[in-house]
């Protein structure tokens, strides 16, 4: 079968692998019908800046850290965030999903996937419903790490929410907020064209970072005070961003910050003190998908634990949660697909998007 590797910095290749085959009754098997490229994560793997990640993290980790996917990075990378498949066979003790449903999972790009995997850091599915496209439904993967992020913060209703950043995730955090009861969800980014596309799934305000007076429109949207929660989807893999301070400098007094975007690097602009003191803030950190995201192998734990009601929400949830938003049409996610390629196209859609001299968003790779 054929599957994207990335063989080396800026080398993209479509090989041909063997098909995995189901080695657990609780397995299924996917024939993909297209993925969806994270501009993000995986544009890290394209850049080889994985490794620089690798070195910082082995540098900074407390004995007690448990993040032991950061060691398998390492050339040739499969990547692959979003698959959506038709199922052609299922375990024996699957009794949720049937072949022929279509699934959305945490995949790779391949034409055949085996889910859930054990080596796999996000071992999910849910079954796609027939009212929900295959485009919608590869958001319910970063959609539910806009939604954990926007939880993490316990967004209240009537409350100010500022998102910074402008891709995904951000737009994706916006629209939570919203729904959360946000009475003004307010979005700041870099690009007009992502900021019209999150107008139109149904933010509130949209502004632009590079408005010399892009603070005072945030204070004038909220009556003087600034948000009372600020999240943060930017992120910062090798390098300092500066929206870290940036989120402390406009939250309001007794303000909340998340930081919902995925920070590797230190933050060495941002020292907590002035705003983070005197404002009496609160910072939570958001990772990715939930209880669950980070710990494959205690998925199936917590999965137990919430059906007796000891936790709310796993990984898992949160994920049938978000498709369920989609369905409902109350997460409007459609206005962020910006491109569409044949997956054969791989090697030219990576080297664009590092290229960033399009306002790139969701990036489907179909044909599978």
């Amino acid at each position: 079968m054929k599957q994207i590797a990335i063989r080396e910095p800026g080398k993209v290749s479509i090989i041909e692998v063997r098909e995995p085959k189901m080695s657990s009754p609780s397995q299924i098997k996917s024939r993909t019908i297209h993925t969806g490229i994270s501009i993000g994560s995986e544009l890290t793997e394209y850049r080889g800046s994985v490794a620089d990640i690798r070195e910082t993290w082995k540098n900074t980790k407390s004995k007690t850290s448990k993040i032991d996917w950061l060691e398998e990075w390492k050339f040739p990378f499969f990547p692959g965030y979003e698959n959506v498949g038709k199922v052609v066979e299922v375990g024996e003790c699957v009794d949720n999903v049937k072949a022929g449903d279509r699934v959305i999972h945490c995949g790779p790009h391949a034409e055949v996937c085996v889910v859930p995997q054990t080596q796999a850091h996000l071992p999910v599915y849910a079954v796609i419903p027939n009212s929900v496209s295959d485009e919608d439904a590869t958001f319910a993967v970063l959609g539910t790490t806009a939604l954990w992020g926007v939880m993490v913060g316990r967004v209240r209703y009537g409350e100010n929410v500022v998102t910074l950043g402008d891709g995904v995730v951000g737009i994706l955090s916006a629209l939570h907020a919203k729904l959360a009861g946000a009475n003004k969800s307010i979005l700041v980014g870099l690009s007009d064209r992502k900021l019209q596309v999150a107008k139109e799934a149904g933010v509130d305000v949209t502004i632009n970072h590079r408005d010399e007076n892009w603070t005072d429109r945030i204070a004038d949207v909220t009556d003087g005070l600034g948000p009372d929660v600020v999240l943060e989807a930017v992120g910062s893999s090798t390098s300092t961003s500066g929206t870290v301070r940036e989120a402390c400098e406009i939250a309001k007094e007794k303000g909340r910050v998340v930081l919902v975007g995925w920070h590797m690097a230190r933050q060495t602009d941002w020292i907590p003190g002035a705003d983070f003191y005197f404002k009496e803030l609160t910072m939570y950190t958001s990772r990715a998908m939930g209880p669950g995201s980070h710990h494959p192998f205690l998925l199936d734990s917590l999965n137990k634990i919430q059906e007796y009601n000891y936790l709310r929400w796993t990984t898992s949830d949160l994920f049938r949660y978000v498709i369920q938003l989609i369905e409902e049409r109350k997460l409007n996610v459609h206005p962020l697909v910006t491109h569409r390629y044949k997956y054969t196209e791989a090697s030219e859609v990576y080297r664009r998007i590092d290229e960033a001299k399009e306002d790139f968003l969701q990036v489907l790779l179909t044909g599978w």
